[in-house]
């Protein structure tokens, strides 16, 4: 087995963990986890060391990180001796830190530019599962702003979702299929301010407003292909909304699809 690169302490390696962990947490930057992941097979000699593709999804990601922690507990190795052994592990702690220092700074740039730069928003999260469209009006009328999300968690502040749009006085509706194997119940929490509508299958099932409010409710998936969708007004000040309780890797009850985009109409087929 090849010694591990990593004294057994393991502080450098284990900031790594941590690092490319909170961006899964998060579930944001699949490049940025393949490089750190990439930088961890190479620390703990791994076959694959030296390459650094992008994770294809979350699930493959945390599945990643998963195998990488399991092999670094099993490579473990007493401490290093000898001062030319100390000295290759100084040098490995720099260049540990170094890649940190630029992956983080290169993620805080990337974030600092996704919100400033709101003309670059529609492709932020490109393999989300979640259509969202956003309206210069609270009726969602006329032409939408159209991009992809993970999950539903936005919050504007005061600001508008893009720069062509006011930061009042706006709507926005998110949709996505759920393909259901097995009928489950799922706990939702919707929060909102201003007002916002959780529905399914055209159905209601939480309601909020007309101002800000938080409210629960145990929702039934029965077997099939399900239609998700939530609808958000902002009428004045802050704008946030927010859905908890949905796995957005899905579990074995259920799995997110994207919808299908017809005209102004999405529908799951």
């Amino acid at each position: 087995m090849p010694e591990s690169r990593f004294d057994s302490e393991g502080a450098e390696f284990e900031e790594l963990l941590r690092a490319a962990q909170l961006l899964l947490d998060r579930g944001l930057h699949l490049d940025a986890i393949g490089i750190l992941h990439a930088e961890i097979s190479r620390a703990i000699a791994s076959d694959d060391a030296g390459s650094s593709p992008t994770p294809a999804s979350l699930a493959d990601a945390r599945r990643h990180q998963s195998q990488l922690a399991t092999q670094w507990r099993r490579q473990q190795t007493p401490p290093m001796r000898g001062a030319w052994l100390r000295l290759r592990r100084a040098v490995d702690a720099w260049t540990t830190k170094a890649i940190m220092l630029v992956v983080l700074a290169g993620l805080s740039l990337r974030y600092v530019w996704a919100t400033s730069n709101k003309s670059a928003w529609p492709r932020q999260h490109p393999e989300g599962n979640w259509i969202s469209r956003f309206y210069s009006n609270p009726s969602r009328e006329g032409f939408p702003l159209v991009r992809y999300d993970v999950g539903i968690n936005a919050d504007f502040g005061v600001g508008a979702p893009a720069r062509s749009m006011s930061g009042d006085h706006f709507s926005a509706v998110w949709d996505t299929c759920l393909v259901v194997t097995k009928d489950t119940s799922v706990v939702l929490e919707l929060t909102s301010d201003d007002a916002s509508k959780l529905v399914l299958d055209a159905v209601p099932q939480i309601e909020i407003g007309p101002t800000a409010g938080a409210r629960s409710s145990t929702v039934l998936l029965r077997r099939g292909l399900r239609h998700l969708r939530v609808e958000f007004i902002e009428n004045e000040g802050t704008a946030m909304v927010r859905l908890n309780g949905l796995d957005p890797d899905g579990n074995n009850s259920y799995r997110l699809e994207r919808p299908v985009v017809q005209g102004n109409d999405v529908n799951c087929e």
